[in-house]
């Protein structure tokens, strides 16, 4: 990751602390600034590090914070440049102050509608929503999804220098409890005595059963190196979103999209693993891109959420009239 981009940010965020927290030490795990590292609050202000309408109601205030379970916050959730943060402030309170019509019809850097052209209703959106559908042991979150009439997955990214990887290959001896039976050298061949290629099919996880209708990839022959193994969670993003809760495939209607910032040097033009799913895809659709400078020019149009791009702008250095072209 370039470190200056990454100091761009982290600057930004150190002053917003400044600014927004000045007089508070206690809410941080540290004042002083070392290298890149960005402010981090203390667990128990967490909750500080989300932005609210500054004329809310205490009733939405409590929405927005509970709009992700505290046992669902990411490892690094307290930081300032937490991804998961910036998407609960920005998309948990367009979905709980009934403004989610906002995105209507947003377009994407490919000219594809982002989210949906009608909002679905709000028993229909969840941020951090549980895949109990694809066989997975432990379910893992989509950090937006919406089961509307459109079916969308979205995984938010803001400093991150990947989209998330396979784990398997990463797994290390003597660390890892299951590390003889789920070790995978990062190739989509038979290992340790497995009779499947995939050691996650080798445990029940149905990815490689939906992957070849979707995808011009084969379940039926080696490959080296696994296509999955760098675009793990965005492959898991399109199968949440084109997979039905009941084991049905359905591609009319359905997409997972990627949110980024368009400063990132690891997302231009939606990133490596973006370019390998999606021109892999059989119907490239299924994956659409957005960045967030794109999502905030289009909410600034509405004079009712200018708080919250004036905000995003203040803490992240993220500006509404900032789009990169593709």
């Amino acid at each position: 990751m370039p470190q200056g981009y990454l100091r761009y940010v982290v600057d930004k965020l150190w002053s917003y602390r400044e600014r927004r927290f000045a007089g508070r030490p206690d809410f941080f795990d540290s004042n002083v600034r070392e290298g890149n590292r960005p402010p981090v609050f203390r667990r128990e202000h967490g909750d500080l590090n989300l932005l609210y309408p500054p004329k809310g109601s205490s009733q939405l205030v409590e929405l927005i914070r509970n709009a992700i379970p505290v046992s669902k916050r990411q490892r690094h959730f307290c930081s300032m440049k937490s991804s998961q943060a910036l998407a609960q402030s920005v998309l948990g309170y367009l979905v709980h102050s009934g403004k989610l019509d906002l995105l209507n019809g947003l377009m994407t850097e490919d000219g594809e509608t982002a989210f949906f052209s009608s909002a679905p209703l709000p028993n229909e959106t969840c941020l951090e929503k549980d895949v109990t559908w694809l066989g997975e042991p432990s379910s893992t979150n989509v950090d937006l999804f919406c089961s509307g009439k459109t079916r969308v997955a979205v995984e938010c990214k803001f400093t991150e220098a990947d989209i998330g990887k396979c784990s398997r290959p990463n797994l290390i001896e003597g660390k890892n409890e299951n590390f003889k039976r789920d070790y995978c050298d990062g190739t989509y061949t038979a290992q340790r005595n497995r009779k499947t290629r995939c050691s996650l099919t080798a445990v029940g996880v149905e990815y490689w059963r939906y992957i070849p209708q979707i995808l011009k990839w084969s379940n039926g022959n080696d490959l080296a190196p696994c296509p999955l193994r760098s675009t793990f969670q965005l492959v898991r993003n399109v199968l949440a979103a084109t997979v039905e809760q009941n084991g049905e495939l359905t591609i009319k209607s359905a997409h997972a999209l990627l949110i980024y910032d368009a400063r990132n040097p690891a997302f231009q033009n939606g990133g490596y693993a973006w370019g390998q799913v999606r021109s892999a895809l059989r119907d490239p659709s299924l994956l659409r891109r957005c960045t967030w400078q794109r999502l905030l020019q289009s909410l600034s149009k509405e004079p009712s959420v200018h708080w919250l791009t004036k905000a995003v702008q203040e803490k992240y250095g993220l500006e509404s009239d900032h789009i990169l072209d593709s």
